[in-house]
């Protein structure tokens, strides 16, 4: 059957968050397969299906590399790549590695690094603490950050809140240093999720950043996890703008 849009096919890469996996993006991968579009949605290593190859030398390279290599050996070229919350730090590690095969990047809710920070440099440092390094420190081992919002997932299907209640990242991931250096001259936008309690939003630094990098802005009305309340909106958010680069 035809699609009902008319634009060009794009190949998009997604990069969930932390504590998430490709699952979280599913549907959202199906809704653009739907308009014609090609979607990838990756699971970091140790994390969703990929949780039993979790272990301490896990890091944000590592992830950098587990996005790189599919599109490597999948052959993609033209790749617009989004990372969702952590994933922005994912993103930003791999656009260095991919060169011309990159884009566009699209950041939806994601960390934006300089060169050298790590994720828990643009966190709150009590934040960090309390939900971060405690909990590795007293039920991880040292390594494992259990998910840190189990009170929050009402509303959420049974099934994904179970898999949040269920998932621990690895604490590496989210204190390595990233390096940006090199990352191609491609367009980029920051999509903004905006319906959030008041100081609870983590990301307005990041959003800042976007704004002194004169980057695309765009907002939508939806809490953090926009792939499970708006599937469809952040589906056709990437659609058009999959048609403006």
């Amino acid at each position: 059957m035809e699609s009902v849009y008319s634009s060009s096919v794009a190949t998009f890469v997604i990069v969930h968050g932390a504590w998430g996996g490709g699952w979280e993006w599913r549907s959202v991968a199906d809704l653009l397969g739907g308009m014609g579009h090609r979607a990838f949605p990756v699971t970091l290593t140790g994390l969703g299906d990929r949780s039993h190859l979790s272990s301490r030398s896990v890091d944000l390279s590592t992830h950098r590399d587990d996005v790189v290599e599919l599109v490597r050996w999948e052959r993609l070229r033209e790749v617009i790549l989004v990372g969702h919350s952590y994933g922005g730090m994912v993103i930003s590690v791999a656009a260095p590695q991919l060169g011309d095969r990159l884009r566009a990047m699209v950041y939806v809710d994601g960390f934006v690094p300089e060169d050298g920070q790590c994720e828990t440099d643009l966190i709150d440092p009590a934040w960090v603490e309390t939900m971060v390094t405690r909990p590795a420190a007293e039920r991880g081992e040292g390594w494992l950050v259990p998910f840190p919002f189990p009170d929050d997932l009402d509303g959420y299907p049974a099934d994904m809140a179970e898999r949040y209640r269920a998932s621990r990242h690895p604490l590496p991931t989210l204190t390595e240093p990233a390096s940006v250096a090199g990352t191609p001259h491609v367009p980029v936008a920051f999509v903004h999720c905006i319906d959030k309690e008041p100081g609870t939003d983590a990301f307005l630094g990041s959003l800042d950043t976007a704004r002194r990098r004169g980057w695309l802005e765009l907002e939508i009305a939806s809490g953090h996890d926009v792939q499970i309340e708006h599937p469809d909106e952040i589906a056709r958010v990437l659609h058009d703008l999959s048609v403006r680069f």
